[in-house]
């Protein structure tokens, strides 16, 4: 037997024998020796499912408490444990006594029949498998086979489940017609270019011919029948996971993939994946494409508005000339028409009066015609885009029909054009503007105007393509009412949250007259703001200050500090916390070299890329580098490899002294991008007018580990992407606590972090701007009264109370991306978004009053802010190659630089917390009195001691 080390929970959780145990035991055996081996038979079969071997760890303590629980002394040492025909004896007695069952014939088949429902839903490989495997047997109590045996056996049992579900798969397929799916993997023109590779193409950026290309590929789909396969009963997560396998391979890779049914249903999981991913790129770019014609005239409008102002003071200078010799002249009353024109130029008055006009019309239509100047560009694919299967959400009856008006214009031509179509839907702008000087009906401005309309209610989920991901209906990204029905009372709890709404609103209601009251008491005395006039001014914070104890302290852990290669970092780093085991999960009997796993999460973490980095190392090529990239650098993986070092960084009394885990902040850092890619925006504040860039958008905890990052356009609101990070999050890190910039708030993130339960505390620039808004307009607030300027109706709050908490427990459990949700609340008007709305508005009133008199909180944010910008300027150095710009379009070779980027931060975070964890306690050891209260004002991420770039040698490292 092995020696284990146990923890008193564990003693108490699996050692402990009740009364009636204690009685089984000393009657199935008679001397004391013989008592405590079947003590410990009886815990191990109780805990584990199996008999005793050799190679289960033993602890002598628990032994011992065992002993004492029986009346016995305690042993100096580990009984042996022989197996003798009387222990096998025992052995039946405690299996029948615990009421186990053999792993017989039935269970055998139970066990299979619930493997084929595991590997239905969940995307498990065969080591998780046999983990919940274990749990399942145990939960029936069935005797668990050998470990070999069960492996075997779930292998058997998931190559057998996972050939059902190929041919379930298949048989979605309509019309069998399987064939015509392999004329995908061959090239009909003797090029390398298998038509399969169109789909695995990043997007470029938008334009007509870009989205016809993609509309091209959805028509290859619909001939191929792809939308028809109905794969509902199907779960998300498996078709995603078989997809990946197509997506992973080449079409040769493909083609060799036997038997032919697997290679159907990877192919059709793949091209399943590939419409959404398509509808979803046509309707983004669509409104990105419109967004940049909407730029464009605005821009245009300004520079011909210039030349028109121009013109029209030229003509009111001539229209005030005349009117002043009109009225000026002797008998005014006397003079008829004809004198005027006579006393006056009549071209020159009938220009000043077109010149008028000219400026009037300019100012009502001049945007809408420039825009419409781009019709025929949008032409070039509005009228393939149009045939997509649009549905439009109750109320939305007028746009559906339009999109139908326009579908038969475009097929039939202007004489079927209806004399009346309907236009209650079109923003005012378009409205305004459909009929010209001569009354007649203006059908490319009804056009273009559809688009926009289109594009609005795309954005609200009012207007959807059901194949689509992200531009589903509204309601199909929530709980849909039957579901809700079944997990109502559990949301409720785990969300803890009341079912009426009155109670959140007493509860609202005394917040915000504390933090009144701590208003009134404070105002003065703090000095941070003070009203004048009537208006909130704020007085200049002044930067964190950083005590010369400080400077000195950090001075001297650098100057202690050895200095070290990233590449050794890591493999240290490793060392301490095997990371590794995240990249390499099933290769445990045959563990695979570590040394290209480094150099793979390298190259991807400095932007050297894979070809460099085989050319800047001795002893690893490309091909291997690349090989493992390929393989083992995936999303997942990183993910968890990134738990493995938060959790190990939490183990080191260092990291308590910047804080529990329980704060977080989030924040976007700009890179420049070469390639074309939907992703990227023009940026100017960092990156000029000419120069466009991409957000990588991270959540740093206050112990400044990243747990959740993402790649993001720098031309969205980065409040659209906090709460996927909170709540996407699978560390031992629990934020209750977030803070972000001003862009990362709006009304509707206060309310749904309030119903999720995390305190969201952004640093909001131009805080005296802010609306701050009284539950009851009545109420009255003595000398800061003058600060509510709105009313928050929560009347509609209450109205809608079961239906904003439906949206809550769908974004904690995942139903939808949140980010997808806040997207839509955001363009939505209805009762809904209006209610998150009001609740936000109240939230965010509490906040800013604790704000401006709560100096703790304020430096709480600006602490936690600074964290997040310490983590940014150490992601600045590491991505150092090609000045820091990314070269790629492909949104997963993206997303795996920025993973890999944050991943190796976190090692640095382990390291050096380690080195200065070491370094203190050696200082304290020699007398030196650390104060943790200076310790915590000290950045555990600065990169100096650690060397980037240069020729890596893996090959030293032992």
């Amino acid at each position: 037997m092995k020696v284990a080390v146990i923890t008193e929970d564990q003693l108490a959780k699996d050692w402990t024998l009740s009364e009636k145990d204690i009685q089984f035991v000393l009657s199935s055996a008679r001397t004391e020796i013989h008592q405590i081996r079947c003590a410990i038979y009886f815990c191990i079969l109780r805990k584990t499912g199996r008999f005793a071997t050799e190679r289960f760890e033993l602890s002598l303590k628990a032994i011992n408490y065992l002993a004492d629980q029986l009346m016995q002394e305690s042993l100096l040492q580990i009984p042996n444990l022989d197996y003798s025909k009387a222990d096998y004896v025992r052995f039946v007695k405690i299996q029948e006594y615990l009421n186990y069952k053999d792993f017989g014939d039935v269970e055998k088949q139970n066990l299979n029949d619930w493997c084929l429902q595991q590997t239905q839903y969940y995307p498990l490989n065969n080591q998780e498998l046999v983990v919940k495997a274990k749990e399942y047997l145990l939960s029936k109590r069935i005797l668990l086979p050998s470990p070999s045996s069960l492996g075997r056996f779930i292998a058997k049992a998931v190559k057998n489940s996972h050939f059902g579900l190929f041919e379930q798969i298949v048989n979605c397929y309509p019309n069998h017609e399987l064939s015509q799916l392999d004329n995908l993997l061959t090239s009909s023109d003797n090029s390398v270019y298998t038509e399969l590779m169109a789909f695995k193409r990043p997007p470029p950026e938008p334009s007509a011919t870009v989205i016809n290309k993609f509309l091209s590929y959805f028509e290859i789909l619909e001939k191929l029948k792809i939308p028809e396969c109905d794969l509902s009963k199907i779960s998300p997560k498996v078709i995603e996971t078989i997809s990946q396998q197509a997506k992973n391979q080449s079409s040769w890779g493909i083609r060799r993939i036997k038997p032919d049914q697997k290679r159907y249903a990877i192919l059709i999981c793949f091209l399943a994946e590939s419409t959404k991913t398509i509808l979803d790129t046509i309707i983004d770019m669509h409104s990105l494409l419109l967004g940049d014609i909407e730029r464009k005239s605005k821009n245009e409008f300004k520079l011909q508005r210039i030349t028109m102002i121009g013109n029209a003071k030229t003509s009111r200078e001539k229209t005030l000339e005349f009117t002043k010799k009109a009225l000026s002249c002797e008998s005014p009353e006397t003079m008829t028409l004809a004198d005027f024109l006579v006393t006056f130029n009549r071209d020159e008055l009938h220009n000043a009066v077109k010149t008028a006009e000219e400026y009037e019309e300019f100012e009502e239509r001049g945007i809408v015609r420039n825009m419409t100047k781009r019709f025929s560009y949008m032409r070039k694919y509005s009228k393939k885009m149009l045939k997509l299967n649009f549905e439009a959400a109750t109320g939305n009856k007028p746009l559906m029909e339009a999109i139908n008006i326009l579908r038969n214009h475009h097929e039939n031509g202007e004489k079927n054009f209806p004399t009346d179509p309907p236009i209650s839907f079109l923003p005012k702008a378009w409205r305004d503007n459909l009929y010209d000087d001569q009354g007649k009906f203006q059908i490319k401005y009804f056009e273009m105007g559809v688009y926009y309309a289109m594009r609005q209610n795309l954005n609200k989920g009012d207007l959807y393509l059901t194949d689509s991901r992200h531009h589903r209906y509204f309601w199909d990204n929530i709980y849909n009412p039957v579901d809700w029905q079944d997990q109502r009372e559990e949301s409720y709890s785990d969300l803890d949250l009341p079912t009426e709404f009155d109670q959140v609103q007493v509860k609202l209601t005394k917040e915000l007259e504390e933090n009144v009251k701590r208003v009134h008491d404070n105002l003065e005395k703090d000095g941070f703001a003070t009203i004048i006039e009537g208006k909130l001014k704020l007085c200049r914070e002044d930067a964190l200050e950083i005590p010369p104890e400080v400077k000195h302290l950090r001075r001297q852990i650098e100057s202690a500090m050895p200095t070290i290669r990233i590449e050794k970092l890591l493999a240290e780093v490793d060392k301490i916390t095997n990371f590794s085991a995240a990249f390499l999960p099933n290769q445990k009997e045959r563990p695979l070299p570590k040394k290209p796993l480094y150099a793979a999460i390298t190259a991807q973490a400095t932007n050297i890329g894979i070809y460099a980095m085989g050319q800047s190392n001795q002893g690893i090529t490309a091909e291997t580098i690349n090989g493992f990239s390929e393989r083992y650098i995936t999303e997942e993986n990183i993910q968890n490899g990134n738990a493995i070092l938060i959790k190990h960084t939490q183990a080191y009394p260092l990291t308590q002294v910047y804080g529990g885990g329980n704060y977080s902040s989030s924040d976007g850092q700009r890179f420049g991008i070469q390639s074309s890619t939907p992703l990227s925006a023009y940026y100017p504040r960092y990156y000029g007018f000419y120069d466009k860039a991409i957000s990588i958008y991270t959540h740093v905890s206050d112990q400044y580990s990243v747990f959740h990052t993402s790649v993001i356009s720098c031309a969205v609101r980065e409040a659209t992407y906090v709460l996927d990070g909170l709540l996407l999050n699978k560390t031992v890190l629990n934020p209750e606590f977030h803070c972000t910039d001003s862009h990362g708030y709006t009304d509707h993130l206060f309310a749904l972090c309030y119903l999720l339960g995390y305190s969201f505390q952004p640093r909001l620039s131009g805080l005296p701007h802010h609306v701050l808004y009284k539950m009851d307009k009545n109420n009255q607030y003595g000398k800061i009264d003058c600060l509510f300027n709105g009313s928050a109706n929560l009347e509609i709050a209450k109205e809608q109370w079961d239906i904003i908490v439906r949206v809550a427990a769908s974004l904690r459990n995942s139903i939808a991306p949140a980010h997808v949700i806040i997207q839509r609340l955001a363009g939505r008007g209805d009762k809904v978004a209006k209610a998150l709305q009001a609740l936000g508005r109240v939230v965010k009133t509490i906040y800013i009053l604790r704000y401006i008199s709560d100096p703790g909180l304020r430096r709480k944010v600006h602490l936690q802010l600074n964290r997040g910008e310490s983590r940014h300027s150490l992601a600045k150095t590491i991505f150092f190659d090609n000045r820091g710009v990314f070269k790629t379009s492909d949104y997963e070779e993206i997303m795996n630089k920025a993973s890999c980027l944050s991943f190796v931060s976190n090692a640095v975070l382990v390291w050096k917390t380690h080195q200065t964890q070491q370094i203190l306690d050696r200082l304290r050891r020699e007398g030196y009195k650390v104060d943790d209260a200076l310790l915590a004002k000290i950045s555990l991420l600065s990169s100096k001691n650690i060397i980037f770039h240069g020729t890596y040698n893996f090959e030293e490292i032992s």
